[in-house]
């Protein structure tokens, strides 16, 4: 068996004016293939899509010298964001 994650990953999110815009900065992923690791965005983001980019892979080798493959396994949690409402000129 070959144990493969991802140490830090990065986070882009789309904002309301329809641009792809980076987090502050990279989150710190996994210590080994079985823990869990919890972030947090601090601040908090506000956006309908989120792109994650697994960065600095660390893998343990057993029987493979086959190339490192970030993996990741995600769960992200939301919660109600007050509704903005802009009054439009009629």
């Amino acid at each position: 068996y070959d144990f493969s994650w991802a140490r830090r990953y990065e986070v882009r999110y789309l904002t309301e004016e329809g641009e792809w815009t980076s987090y502050k900065k990279s989150l710190i992923g996994n210590r080994n293939s079985r823990s869990l690791k919890k972030n947090y965005f601090k601040p908090a983001i506000r956006t309908q899509s989120v792109q994650i980019y697994p960065k600095n892979p660390f893998r343990v080798l057993m029987y493979s010298s086959a190339p490192v493959v970030s993996c990741l396994r995600l769960e992200l949690y939301g919660c109600s964001a007050p509704v903005v409402i802009s009054s439009r000129p009629t």
